[in-house]
């Protein structure tokens, strides 16, 4: 959202932060929601999956972003780097500014 002086004002702001890969079947990770000035801090979050599994960065934004629905908040914060057609994309899906720790090149076998 812009205010009157074009600068980008965020009312309604979700972080997903401390992303930690504990083995190839646990992902724990916190959330900090900002909205309207009132902070909450969920930081006991997990993914637990029932066999190996070593989703991409890309993919856990993806994850992240499904869990948010669309056009709920302003921004989305993921403390990863990613893909810039993957931050594109959840900005589309989810109508929201998308930030991430970093910007990465596309896998080699795109430029074939």
């Amino acid at each position: 959202m812009l205010d009157e002086k074009g600068e980008y004002e965020c009312m309604k702001k979700i972080t997903f932060s401390g992303i930690r890969r504990l083995s190839a079947r646990r992902i724990e990770f916190a959330c900090t929601e900002e909205i309207d000035g009132a902070v909450a801090v969920y930081d006991d979050l997990f993914y637990e999956f029932n066999v190996d599994n070593e989703p991409s960065n890309d993919a856990l934004a993806i994850s992240f972003s499904a869990l948010l629905g669309r056009s709920f908040y302003d921004e989305i914060c993921i403390e990863l780097a990613l893909s810039q057609s993957v931050v594109s994309c959840l900005a589309s899906f989810n109508r929201a500014r998308v930030i991430s720790k970093d910007i990465v090149p596309p896998p080699s076998y795109y430029s074939m």
